[in-house]
């Protein structure tokens, strides 16, 4: 790994004394050609008369050319892009800021999102979470506006270090990220290093799931059924047909098959954005044709809604899990134990 990436201006001073001859030079680490590439800064020499003149324009150059390159300044994106920023458009304006500026992180996050906007909804607002964090970092370390190529593995380090220390998952999950974003910039600028490809995997320390207990499970059922019956039906799907709940939500009649007991999920309702077809138990699907009758309702109804049984307007995205939580706590259930627990309970009764 080059460990130089940068040569800091020195004044030449020509011996013959030409004012002509005299510049100021520096290198730069090249990530197209992988070479250092040397530069020669030979602005208002030809004004000078003498070698007093040269040598105060030289050192005016020289410390004009290392404030800039300490900065970030790359001779190599010297010609201003215009862009538009949607991190910023999604987050505080109506209409997105246009920017001239160098080829930085902001301008390749903006490319990358929208490389991205095929990808499921939740997918696509985890990638512009992450990316709108790591862009906030950098301006609070003052390396928000440097060349991409000049953030270095260290930067990356301190980043991961910035990420809550003991989040294991939420690092590795930082990385995975940041690894395919520096592989889309590469396309663009190769031979540029890629500081996340060597990280080390962070050990997960995140709790697992708890499966609830057979006691519990029928103390949930008893509860739930007389209080809230739509909430149990959701914990049904998981526990037989293993959907996850952001699938859940989405579902609607017309996506159930009666008649052969199949659900179909559609690739804009599920995670992995591919279209799977999810079988039905013959107990559950009794559940769904006796209990709840959800073959009475319009086809185009979700199956859970916000009036508490099929209509025509989706639960929100937080609603399972809140309803599940004021059940848990009037039961005075320990916290640990999860909505997602129902998916988990059935894997381990189906095992």
């Amino acid at each position: 790994m080059r460990k130089k990436k940068i040569i800091l201006p020195r004044i030449y001073r020509p011996s013959s004394g030409e004012p002509v001859r005299w510049h100021v030079e520096f290198s730069v680490f090249d990530e197209l050609s992988g070479k250092m590439q040397r530069f020669r800064k030979t602005e208002g020499f030809a004004r000078c008369k003498t070698e007093e003149e040269c040598l105060a324009n030289a050192k005016r150059l020289k410390q004009k050319y290392t404030d800039r390159l300490k900065k970030g300044w790359s001779p190599f994106e010297d010609k201003a892009v215009i862009w538009e920023d949607s991190l910023e458009y999604e987050s505080i304006s109506t209409k997105k800021p246009v920017y001239r500026s160098k080829k930085t992180v902001a301008y390749y996050s903006t490319l990358y999102l929208k490389s991205k906007e095929t990808r499921a909804r939740k997918t696509y607002q985890t990638y512009m979470s992450k990316l709108r964090v790591f862009r906030s970092w950098l301006a609070d370390n003052d390396l928000a506006d440097i060349d991409v190529s000049l953030i270095l593995p260290k930067h990356a380090l301190l980043f991961l270090d910035f990420i809550y220390p003991k989040a294991s998952k939420t690092k590795n999950e930082y990385v995975r990220m940041l690894h395919d974003f520096w592989v889309f910039m590469a396309k663009d600028r190769k031979n540029m290093l890629n500081i996340w490809k060597d990280m080390p995997r962070f050990k997960n320390n995140t709790v697992p799931h708890r499966p609830f207990k057979r006691g519990v499970l029928q103390l949930l059922k008893m509860e739930m059924k007389r209080n809230n019956p739509q909430l149990w039906l959701a914990g049904l799907f998981l526990y037989y047909c293993f959907i996850r709940p952001g699938e859940l939500r989405q579902i609607k009649i017309k996506h159930l098959d009666f008649i052969d007991g199949r659900i179909t999920l559609y690739s804009s309702m599920t995670k992995n954005s591919k279209t799977r077809v999810v079988d039905i138990s013959d107990t559950f699907l009794d559940v769904l044709l006796s209990d709840y009758r959800l073959q009475d309702y319009p086809e185009d109804y979700f199956v859970f809604s916000r009036i508490g049984h099929p209509g025509i307007f989706s639960v929100g995205t937080n609603y399972f899990n809140k309803q599940f939580a004021r059940i848990r706590t009037r039961l005075g259930l320990p916290k640990d134990y999860k909505f997602y627990a129902f998916k988990h309970t059935g894997a381990v009764v189906a095992l």
